[in-house]
């Protein structure tokens, strides 16, 4: 009905186009004021479809119907273009905006770093350098002025050659020079002059950068005046060092040498006059005999333990092994041991049959057994048991010497195998016997250990006995 109005008056559809113009340029007008308040773009779209509006109308109204689809592809590839624009622009903002944060962080890393350089560079003692390949500096830290007395900026376009003592600048070229030409580091001493004309000695290290195409080589300076002075001293104090102990060493052969000879008479003739003639002496005489005897026998094994401590420490104690039967050894270590047992009234077991045969230095081992028999036998008080057993496995034999002594604290343990470590047991009486020079168990200990074995020592603590196991390998 409306379509047939239009048709049959042309006059009334132009007055309605005209109304439509009209209406679409007011729409116009307000969009483009909400546009221009508050710049969105829907408000923008809004304000390109009321001008559609008005282009359509428009055409109506002159006849130009025919280029609505052109009109309309057009204003629709505006819009298209519109939006790609205005996302491209968003991205890019969002873009800009990210790249502007992370140059941000990157600027205050590199501040930081650079900070961080600076404040390293300017605490460290040594003096950081650069030079080109010819040596010549490009760069020195303030730390020149400390050590040289110069400003670093008087020393730039100078080259290190130009510090050089000149007897040590054929070796310095040539080290930069094998530097140069290898790339490995360079280390070398020298001397180097400072601003009063004098020389200090230093270390010079360095090594080659390439950095853009650019080689340099990059160091450090140390002034080591002080630190020479002190290994010098150190050196020297090492020389009068090993002349004294030189003089120790001597001391020790020369006295052991020179205490064998009286002690020697001084144990046979005791012990002759305790054998032969002790009919003809009194009871007096007899007591004074055998004090000489036992003090000329104790100095004699003070003796001996001395030579043996300093042999051991100077790594001049050399094994002789042989095989040999370790059964029959420890039995004759009980034997001689025999007269302290019955004088200190205790007993001794063993479980000891049959021949068991192990390559060792047969007097080395001997001393080992009697030390630590000896050991037992004094700190075990009258009428105690000491034990003596021999275990086997694939590896080693195990020689264990067990008592009912007076035992061990765990302090005791800790001093036991150091030299002079003697335990003072004063307060235990007469009960055990406190002599000794404290190295008996120290030097056992070092001729185990050379055999390629060990010393275990076992304890509850005082009054509940010991165990000594010598393990040696088979």
């Amino acid at each position: 009905m409306i379509l047939q109005i239009f048709d049959n008056d042309p006059l009334f559809a132009g007055f309605v186009d005209i109304l439509l113009v009209i209406a679409f340029s007011i729409g116009i007008c307000i969009t483009l004021i909400i546009f221009l308040r508050k710049r969105t773009s829907s408000n923008l779209i809004q304000v390109i479809i009321m001008i559609i509006g008005v282009i359509f109308s428009l055409c109506e109204v002159f006849g130009l119907s025919k280029y609505l689809g052109r009109i309309s592809f057009f204003a629709i590839s505006i819009i298209f273009v519109f939006f790609i624009i205005k996302k491209s622009k968003q991205k890019l903002q969002r873009l800009n905006r990210e790249l502007e944060q992370k140059v941000e962080e990157r600027t205050g890393e590199l501040k930081e770093s650079e900070e961080k350089y600076r404040t390293l560079v300017n605490n460290v003692i040594d003096i950081i350098f650069e030079t080109n390949l010819d040596g010549k500096f490009t760069y020195i830290s303030p730390q020149v002025k400390v050590i040289f007395g110069y400003q670093p900026e008087e020393m730039i376009d100078y080259k290190i050659y130009d510090f050089i003592h000149q007897e040590d600048l054929m070796n310095v070229k040539k080290a930069f020079r094998n530097d140069t030409d290898t790339g490995l580091n360079v280390y070398i001493e020298c001397r180097m002059s400072i601003i009063d004309g004098n020389y200090i000695l230093v270390s010079v290290r360095g090594s080659l950068v390439k950095k853009d195409n650019i080689v340099k080589i990059v160091g450090v300076i140390r002034d080591i005046t002080e630190q020479k002075k002190a290994e010098n001293m150190i050196r020297e104090q090492i020389e009068k060092l090993k002349e004294i102990d030189q003089i120790k060493s001597d001391l020790i052969r020369r006295a052991s040498h020179e205490l064998k000879t009286p002690l020697i008479g001084v144990l046979s003739s005791s012990q002759y006059l305790l054998e032969s003639c002790n009919e003809e002496m009194s009871e007096s005489v007899i007591k004074f005999v055998k004090i000489i005897n036992r003090g000329g026998d104790r100095l004699k094994k003070l003796t001996n333990n001395l030579v043996d401590a300093f042999d051991i420490e100077s790594k001049g104690l050399v094994l002789k092994k042989e095989k040999v039967d370790i059964v029959k050894i420890i039995k004759d270590c009980a034997n001689d041991l025999i007269f302290s047992l019955k004088e200190r009234h205790l007993l001794l077991k063993n479980d000891l049959i049959g021949s068991y045969y192990i390559e060792v230095d047969e007097i080395r081992i001997e001393q080992v057994i009697l030390n630590l028999l000896s050991n037992a036998i004094k700190n075990t008080p009258p009428n105690g048991i000491i034990y003596i057993n021999l275990e086997k496995d694939e590896n080693f034999v195990d020689i264990i010497i067990r008592d009912t002594g007076v035992g061990f604290t765990e302090d005791e343990k800790e001093l036991i195998f150091k030299k002079f470590g003697k335990i003072e047991r004063t307060f235990l009486g007469k009960d055990v016997n406190i002599e000794g020079s404290g190295l008996g168990l120290f030097i056992s200990k070092e001729i185990v250990d050379l055999h390629g074995g060990k010393i275990i020592l076992e304890s509850e603590g005082r009054n509940k006995g010991s165990s000594f196991v010598i393990k040696l390998p088979i």
